[in-house]
């Protein structure tokens, strides 16, 4: 049935990685040695952690398959009026946009055969009726609707469709719905089995945080409640996002001991919200905490009294201003002792000692995923702090800053003695140049399988694709070299 292209089977709609590594086994049987590559590639990929060493290698033969074939390959599946093919999953073509809900819910038994439909992004219903007309899709697990301003009886129309009734995962982003509508969407019977939720930039308020708690979802590990975020200026004009009293309703949720990955991005939360969270009794289960641009400093999140079954894996501060005091924490704070990813783009550090006091601690041990792009650091250069740190398993470094790297910085950063373990290597600066090239030709990079350097202008990149360096990564399409700074982080 999968080789003939039916997909409204049981069987070929099943989440079974079996099922698709049998399909790899006869691709390759038939000579398709691209397709069996990126089914096994993508299959090992949905299994690892994002910070495991081995996603490097993995992701840089994902995007070479997409580059050479993936075009092809979405040609093949049959369209759909209205519904435009956009992506991949495990090894099959999943995504998908529509036009409008009415095409998705016309288009509903074309899109079963079509392909094992995973994940679709479309505009709100237009009205009760085009919503009415939905019916379950066996494949679905995602949906995202965008850009939705909800009045107070559209909720309805959608939560007692049952569309919703196979998703793991939901986002309503870039919009807004009432505190009534959001009640009756979180709490349809339909999603009980949802692991994920995106509230983001949905100003989701006090009342929204209600309707969550109130909800079933006890199936729930994923929770984004990302808001826009604002300059300090417009801070007092801010408006629907999370403030104290809603974070200590989430605090009290025991549906909180479930969640794995939080984003709280953006929300005015002020010490005492952070302390609320910090000290709840549920919040021991997370391992990806998202806390860029929040309103409090680091220094007065409460690190050190979470609770002592906490312990983060990945934590992304961007956008955060890293005085002193808040290295000092966070650098010893018990519930990041297994960190194994710190992101930190765009974040500022507003003390020399700051970067080295942060790279000096306890998290230094475990960390494998550092992100400082356009990390700026005002009374010391970055790669400073960065070649005096110990950093043994570290196998991903993006480098960049907002005050520019030069030659003289990626020329120190190649006597770093870590230099040779890593993987991954991104390096952006309006400043690099040859020397750049020539000191990363000159680096022990053995074990490198992705460079990437943003900022260099055409001799030089000539000059770094003849390396010895650029020769070994350019067949796999581990070598990116990219003129403009600031863009294809």
């Amino acid at each position: 049935e999968m080789i003939l292209g039916d997909w409204s089977s049981d069987v070929c709609s099943s989440d079974l990685d079996e099922v698709r590594e049998v399909y790899a086994d006869w691709c390759e049987e038939q000579g398709d040695l691209p397709r069996a590559r990126f089914i096994r590639v993508q299959l090992e990929r949905a299994r690892r952690d994002r910070w495991d060493a081995r996603q490097v290698a993995l992701e840089v033969a994902e995007r070479a398959l997409l580059e050479a074939h993936g075009a092809t390959w979405l040609g093949e599946v049959a369209d759909v009026p209205g519904v435009t093919w956009t992506g991949f999953e495990r090894g099959f073509v999943a995504r998908a946009e529509a036009e409008s809900f009415g095409a998705l819910v016309k288009g509903h038994d074309a899109l079963a055969r079509a392909a094992p439909l995973h994940h679709v992004t479309t505009p709100w219903p237009t009205s009760e009726r085009e919503a009415a007309g939905a019916r379950a899709m066996a494949t679905l697990r995602g949906l995202r609707i965008e850009r939705a301003i909800i009045v107070p009886e559209e909720p309805f129309w959608l939560a007692v469709s049952p569309l919703l009734s196979t998703l793991t995962e939901l986002a309503l982003v870039d919009g807004y719905a009432d505190a009534p509508g959001t009640h009756a969407l979180l709490t349809s019977p339909h999603l009980r089995g949802l692991r994920e939720l995106s509230l983001a930039r949905h100003l989701v308020g006090r009342e929204g945080v209600v309707a969550l708690v109130e909800a079933d979802l006890p199936e729930l590990i994923a929770l984004q409640l990302e808001e826009r975020g604002f300059t300090d200026d417009s801070w007092s004009h801010w408006e629907g996002g999370l403030d104290v009293p809603a974070m200590e309703k989430l605090a009290r949720w025991p549906g909180l001991a479930r969640i794995r990955r939080l984003d709280l991005s953006g929300n005015r939360l002020e010490p005492e919200g952070f302390e609320a969270l910090f000290e709840s009794e549920h919040f021991t289960a997370v391992e990806s905490l998202k806390l860029q641009y929040v309103y409090a400093m680091l220094a007065e999140i409460p690190w050190g009294s979470a609770p002592g079954a906490l312990r983060l894996k990945a934590l992304d501060v961007g956008d955060s201003s890293v005085w002193h005091e808040a290295a000092e924490v966070l650098a010893e704070a018990s519930c990041l002792a297994e960190l194994r990813q710190l992101d930190l783009p765009r974040a500022q550090a507003e003390e020399a000692t700051a970067l080295p006091t942060l790279l000096a601690g306890g998290l230094a041990k475990t960390l494998q995923v550092l992100d400082l792009g356009e990390f700026d650091s005002l009374e010391a250069p970055v790669v400073d702090a960065l070649v005096g740190a110990d950093l043994p398993q570290l196998h991903t470094l993006r480098l960049g800053s907002a005050h520019d790297v030069g030659d003289g910085d990626v020329e120190r950063l190649v006597g770093w003695r870590h230099l040779g373990h890593l993987r991954s290597l991104a390096i952006a600066g309006k400043s690099i140049g040859s020397g750049t090239a020539r000191a990363l030709a000159a680096a022990p990079l053995d074990q490198l399988e992705r460079l990437q350097v943003r900022g260099l202008p055409e001799d030089a990149r000539a000059l770094l694709r003849e390396t010895p360096i650029g020769q070994r990564l350019l067949p796999t399409g581990g070598l990116e070299l990219l003129a403009h700074p600031q863009r294809g982080w």
